[in-house]
């Protein structure tokens, strides 16, 4: 039986793309395919540093990610305010 796996986002500590991306038609290849043709959310630049420390303080790995981004109207972005629930 063959097994799917699905996401819902797709974050880094860095951007996702590089430049140049190398591809003369696509300048962000990656926000490109992930926002635009998978419909994920896409985050960059996150700090998971503070992360990482209270997961291995704490033995666990596993959480509830929740992403709490403004509303803004009209808007393609926004700062989140990021939670982990253990």
């Amino acid at each position: 039986m063959a097994t799917r796996a699905e996401s819902s986002v797709l974050g880094s500590d860095g951007i996702s793309d590089v430049a140049p991306s190398g591809y003369k038609e696509l300048a962000l290849p990656i926000h490109t395919c992930v926002l635009v043709m998978m419909g994920l959310h896409l985050i960059d630049n996150a700090d998971l540093d503070a992360l990482s420390e209270v997961c291995a303080r704490n033995g666990r790995y596993a959480f509830q990610f929740i992403m709490a981004p403004l509303v803004l109207k009209q808007g393609t972005a926004s700062p989140v305010n990021p939670l982990a629930l253990f």
